[in-house]
């Protein structure tokens, strides 16, 4: 988790939160984002189908842990879309 929130604090995030809160909330996030990976698995496979096929059930949930990552680590690193610029015609 510390090597993942480095490299997002250096390469992927626009960050504008201390290191310190960023840090706090990007571990809370991680560590929801496994337990909620956890949850998604279990209750999938609670379906006949997924029981025949686990895989599906990882892959439908990495997609969805995918996208949650990226919006609440967006979030933890106060990372906010560039405003455009205003053009004067």
């Amino acid at each position: 988790m510390v090597t993942n929130y480095i490299l997002q604090r250096r390469f992927v995030f626009n960050a504008k939160r201390s290191v310190k809160v960023s840090f706090i909330l990007s571990l809370i996030f991680s560590i929801c984002g496994i337990l909620l990976g956890s949850l998604l698995i279990y209750l999938l496979i609670q379906a006949d189908f997924f029981k025949q096929q686990p895989v599906i059930a990882k892959i439908i949930t990495t997609i969805i842990i995918f996208f949650y990552n990226y919006q609440t680590k967006k979030f933890a690193f106060g990372d906010k879309k560039e405003e455009p610029v205003a053009s004067h015609h």
